[in-house]
């Protein structure tokens, strides 16, 4: 069975820094891990407002959603 796991970090910047979508001062992310047996891959995604579906909430409850369809491959 494959073993998911997720954690969300917020990475705060030594210095904000301005572009035309506005004021940034930190990064939101997710890092993932699958695993099976003695192998692992890992991900990382950061949130990025002007782009869809990359809003952290909303992709980990897709994880929990799909989570028990993922697990089940072996």
């Amino acid at each position: 069975m494959l073993k998911l796991e997720y954690q969300r970090y917020n990475l705060p910047f030594k210095y904000p820094f301005t572009t035309a979508h506005g004021p940034k001062t930190h990064q939101e992310g997710l890092l993932i891990n699958i695993g099976f047996a003695n192998f692992s891959g890992s991900g990382e995604l950061t949130q990025i407002p002007y782009y869809a579906h990359t809003d952290v909430e909303y992709l980990i409850g897709l994880i929990k959603k799909k989570r028990p369809l993922i697990e089940t491959y072996a």
